[in-house]
C-alpha cells in the first residue's frame, strides 16, 4: 500500500508539472484500491473491469481464447491472460501513466517491445514487495513520452 501511495503521489506531482488537469489524466491502473482513492480526481482505467466495462470486455475475450487454447492451463494463467489484452486496453486508450505490478498487466514482457518502448518510459520504480502466495514482486510507474506517437500494434 506505501508503494502505490508513492505511486499516486508521483503521478499527481508527474500531472501538474506536465500542466495536465487530472480530470483529463487517464491512468491504467493494475492495482485500483490505493491509487483510485487517492486519485479519484483523474480517469483511473480499472485493469479489472470493474469500472470500466470495456476493459472487462476485452479481458472476456482474452479469458475465452486462453481456455479454448489451453483448457488444462491453471487460473492464474486465465487470470493473469496474455499480453494481448493488456496490450488491447493500452491502444484503445493510450493512458498517460500505467502504474502495476510488472507481470500482472504484462509489462515485463511490454517493456521488451521497441514499439511500446518509443511510447512509455519508466519514471519510477520499481518497488519490491513480497506477495505470500507467488512470491517477489515488482510494481512500475509508466509514462507516457511527450509528443509520443500512438502505439501502434
Amino acid at each position: 500500500e506505501r508503494a502505490l501511495s508513492e505511486i499516486s503521489m508521483a503521478i499527481r506531482e508527474r500531472a501538474l508539472e506536465k500542466g495536465l488537469s487530472p480530470a483529463a489524466v487517464e491512468v491504467f491502473a493494475g492495482e485500483v484500491g490505493v491509487i483510485g482513492f487517492e486519485l479519484m480526481d483523474f480517469v483511473i482505467i480499472d485493469s479489472a473491469g470493474i469500472n470500466s466495462p470495456e476493459v472487462y470486455e476485452i479481458r472476456r475475450r482474452d479469458w475465452e481464447r486462453l481456455r479454448a487454447e489451453r483448457p488444462a492451463s491453471d487460473w492464474r494463467e486465465k487470470w493473469s491472460g496474455s499480453p494481448a489484452w493488456s496490450r488491447e486496453v493500452i491502444e484503445k486508450y493510450q493512458p498517460e501513466f500505467i502504474a502495476s505490478d510488472l507481470d500482472y498487466l504484462h509489462l515485463r514482457t511490454l517493456l521488451r517491445d521497441p514499439g511500446f518502448n518509443a511510447v512509455y518510459q519508466p519514471v519510477r520504480g520499481p518497488w519490491t514487495y513480497l506477495d505470500p502466495e507467488t512470491g517477489t514482486r515488482q510494481i512500475i510507474l509508466l509514462e507516457r513520452k511527450r509528443g509520443a506517437a500512438e502505439l501502434l500494434p
